[in-house]
């Protein structure tokens, strides 16, 4: 269902500047701090950031104790900031949709059903209940954030362009589209080459000599940009002009011959880029009211650090 998907990726989005837990020199029940009324324990913090790196496949006890300690107050703010979201919803639950509880409910069974993520639930004591008020803080993170996007000015034109003219660098394209032939007897790569000089069809020789699976389609690599080719394969076929054949290269694979039949090299052009540029002004945006917000919300109801 499409809302679960929702659910979970509001779970990573929420998380992602909580990824450590704090030490644990101090009983899970001490209260750590307050917002408002609402406590918040060094347990509950614990949780938070075992389920995250759970989520995110990394093991939390192997981190090094300073990472944990040096990063105890930032996991601090963020759980600060959605209690502070919360309370500004008053935890109204009229603001949920329809079959909210239906598909939550869903959500943790279908969790729940996994045997590694129900042993890991057993382990930090995460029970139904944090589960469930876990994903309903992010729902409304989720509402607070929507708010803010519907508030915000409609990026201009003038805006987008501006920003591409300033940032030229992040639009510069160097890509290649080429075909290789790939053989594991340098004797025999150079008699490939001297016969493709003397005029022979490059996929023909391809798909009779090629050792790997682009053989079948004459050699095509399709296009490709900087670091996705060992060195000694980049270098040689970005020296290429289109059109023209390398000498014999060799790789950890073997020995290749590459034919470059096309080049991209510049500045993308603004239309194509437009699209990522709204998007990325965007989220500038909602970055920066969401903190301005957070603040505000913080001195309305009150923040307490109680240690």
């Amino acid at each position: 269902m499409k809302f679960k998907k929702i659910l979970v990726s509001l779970l990573i989005l929420a998380l992602a500047f909580t990824m450590f837990a704090c030490g644990d020199s101090k009983d899970d029940s001490h209260v750590v701090a307050k917002v408002g009324e609402d406590e918040i324990t060094q347990g509950q913090l614990k949780k938070y950031t075992h389920l995250f790196s759970f989520l995110q496949g990394f093991d939390l006890d192997s981190l090094p104790e300073e990472s944990v300690e040096s990063l105890q107050s930032m996991i601090l703010e963020d759980y600060i900031s959605i209690k502070a979201i919360e309370l500004h919803f008053n935890k109204d639950e009229s603001v949920l949709p329809e079959g909210y509880d239906k598909d939550i409910d869903e959500l943790i069974e279908q969790i729940k059903g996994d045997e590694q993520a129900s042993s890991f639930l057993k382990k930090h004591g995460i029970n139904d209940e944090f589960l469930k008020s876990f994903f309903l803080s992010q729902y409304f993170s989720s509402v607070f954030i929507d708010e803010l996007r519907d508030k915000m000015p409609e990026i201009t034109e003038e805006q987008m362009r501006e920003y591409y003219e300033d940032n030229q660098s992040f639009f510069e394209v160097d890509e290649v589209t080429a075909k290789h032939i790939l053989v594991e007897e340098k004797e025999l790569a150079e008699d490939i080459l001297e016969q493709l000089k003397n005029g022979a069809d490059f996929g023909e020789l391809a798909a009779e000599y090629g050792t790997d699976a682009t053989a079948e389609n004459g050699g095509d690599l399709g296009t490709f940009g900087r670091n996705m080719m060992v060195p000694e394969f980049e270098n040689a076929a970005f020296a290429l002009e289109v059109g023209e054949l390398s000498d014999v290269v060799e790789t950890q694979f073997g020995y290749h011959i590459i034919l470059v039949t096309d080049k991209n090299q510049g500045i993308e052009p603004f239309e194509d880029v437009k699209s990522a540029i709204k998007s990325k002004l965007e989220n500038d945006e909602i970055y920066k009211l969401y903190n301005i917000k957070i603040n505000e919300l913080r001195d309305q109801f009150g923040v307490e650090y109680t240690g």
